[in-house]
């Protein structure tokens, strides 16, 4: 046995930690996690100042041992109320006890181990993994292992000393290189000494926190792991790739504006009500057609890496720019002020009830370090926003799709739904007759279970131009939403599903009295017309949880 490995089995024993599994190069016996790996961290920390912290303040936070507990700090002068947990102050120096130095001589023999290549590999400690190295050359060397398109996010954080970025004055060229990489990745620089204009560089790359001090760090990972936060009466729509194709192929169609004033009319009745009744709303939306445009760059350039290495980059812009474009639709012509906000995936900590009553927020993803947890790519925006909705403790979500409900098959096949036809009566007429026809079978279902769904029971194959089945699946949901939906949430309980454009399911019987294509139900319009009919289907699935389809974890007794 080597010097090193009886140093740790020393600290085990005497319960320092309560158990250290080396992931490559099995330092000790391998024996199975107790628990689900929690984050995982890319530490550039050739001096060893910075990893003893970060240790100390992840495994207070998501390991259950808790440290030496001493009095509690006191407030900071200018009046932020920065009072830490007992357990989480003698990190801070604050009644320093001997834990300390031996979690610090733990993490140098970490160090050299980890740096060794013959043994070396990423080392866990409380649900954490730690992998640290000693430049930046190599930090970006193991981001592009684990990089791929459409593959999940591996790291929850990366981590610099600040003598690193000092000494290197390419650092900020290698931050973009990791955020081309992974584009919602927190980066962080831990200490003092670097200058101002390389401190603007590397922000502009990509290094978006800082820490100058212990204090500092532990507020910043606390907020970049912060824990669920249960939000009262919220609510998360998402609007889906279909409405946006319906908003980019139907020029005449204003309907996502109509879908957004709607929302902004809801929060806007709302303040009337008393705080914790008010609903609170996220919205999320999926890549659309930018998205769309990366994944057939890639598939078409498959042998050029650049044009692979830039997907994650495009995909996560996209997500940021399709709810940038939807942002100013959230407009309240009362009080003349917009009444929806973008966040970064990477600021969700400063969401509470009293932010979320006062404006609707618009989000690209789930907190990134969840999306490394539960192994959620990028691209599967379904699946962040039920992992998002899961977060904040929102018991419904609402789809907004380009169908309103869930058929035994797609209730547009036999319909052209990307073809400009001829304004003709007749054309139309007989475009209707081949649709009814082609739907005489079809049936709609007010409740589904995420097992039919995923058994086949219900066809999700997609429909092409010309109304035919075009061989792609997974329409509706995606099946990691579903699985994520039925495996991982306690507080989501429901799936609505609302059409951005309800009016195409209907055709007209005569005046303003209409009938549906495949449930043969009859609708009168009043005055306000489709506009109006859209606006109560977005009510009813905001604010009351109805809607023609919904889908459920199981069926109820």
């Amino acid at each position: 046995m080597t010097r090193i490995q009886r140093v740790v089995h020393a600290f085990i024993y005497f319960g320092v930690v309560k158990r250290i599994n080396f992931i490559n190069g099995q330092l000790l016996p391998p024996t199975k996690m107790s628990r689900k790996l929690e984050a995982r961290v890319l530490v550039c920390d050739p001096k060893n100042k910075i990893l003893p912290d970060l240790i100390e303040i992840l495994s207070n936070r998501f390991d259950k041992s808790k440290f030496v507990e001493v009095p509690q700090t006191k407030p900071e002068k200018n009046g932020v109320d920065y009072t830490l947990p007992n357990q989480i102050n003698n990190h801070l120096g604050i009644g320093s006890t001997p834990l300390d130095k031996q979690i610090k001589n733990l993490t140098k023999y970490m160090l050299k181990f980890s740096k060794n290549p013959e043994q070396g590999g990423p080392f866990e400690l409380g649900g954490v993994e730690y992998t640290v190295v000693a430049d930046l050359e190599t930090l970006v060397k193991k981001i592009r292992e684990h990089s791929k398109p459409f593959a999940p996010p591996h790291y929850s954080l990366v981590a610099y000393d600040a003598s690193t970025i000092k000494e290197n004055r390419d650092a900020a060229s290698y931050i973009a290189k990791v955020r081309m990489r992974d584009y919602f990745l927190p980066q962080i620089i831990i200490g003092k000494g670097i200058s101002r204009q390389r401190d603007k560089q590397c922000t502009r790359a990509g290094a978006l926190y800082s820490a100058f001090s212990k204090r500092e760090l532990y507020i910043e990972m606390n907020n970049l792991f912060a824990k669920p936060r249960i939000l009262s009466n919220a609510t998360v729509v998402k609007n889906g790739g279909s409405a946006d194709d319906f908003d980019n192929f139907v020029k005449y169609k204003k309907n996502i504006s109509y879908l957004c004033e709607t929302l902004t009319k809801i929060l806007y009745e709302q303040k009337r009500k008393i705080n914790r009744n008010r609903l609170r709303t996220i919205m999320t939306s999926g890549a659309g057609q930018r998205g769309n445009r990366a994944k057939n760059r890639m598939q078409k350039y498959i042998d050029n890496p650049r044009i692979q290495e830039q997907v994650p980059k495009r995909i996560g812009n996209a997500l940021i720019e399709n709810l940038e474009e939807t942002q100013p639709f959230f407009y309240n012509k009362r009080t003349g002020k917009y009444m929806a906000k973008v966040l970064n995936s990477g600021a969700f900590y400063h969401i509470n009830d009293q932010s979320a009553a006062k404006k609707i927020l618009l989000m690209p993803t789930a907190p990134h370090y969840k999306a490394v947890r539960d192994g959620i790519p990028l691209q599967d925006s379904d699946t962040h926003t039920i992992a998002l909705a899961e977060h904040f403790g929102a018991e419904k979500v609402v789809l907004i799709k380009r169908t309103d409900g869930i058929y035994d098959f797609d209730p547009y096949r036999g319909f052209p739904l990307e073809l400009t036809l001829p304004e003709s009566k007749l054309v139309n007429k007989l475009v209707m007759k081949r649709w009814q026809l082609h739907q005489r079978h079809n049936k709609r279902h007010e409740v589904v279970s995420v097992d039919d769904l995923l058994s086949g029971k219900f066809s999700r194959e997609g429909t092409g131009a010309y109304g035919r089945a075009d061989g792609s699946t997974g329409h509706l949901m995606e099946d990691s939403a579903l699985r994520y939906f039925k495996n991982n949430c306690k507080h989501v309980k429901e799936i609505l599903v609302v059409h951005i454009a309800p009016e195409e399911m209907y055709y007209q019987v005569w005046g303003n009295r209409y009938k549906h294509i495949i449930t043969k139900e009859e609708t009168t319009l009043d005055r306000k017309g489709w506009k109006g009919f859209l606006e109560k289907s977005i009510r009813d699935a905001v604010i009351r949880g109805k809607a023609n389809s919904k889908i459920v974890r199981e069926y109820s007794n």
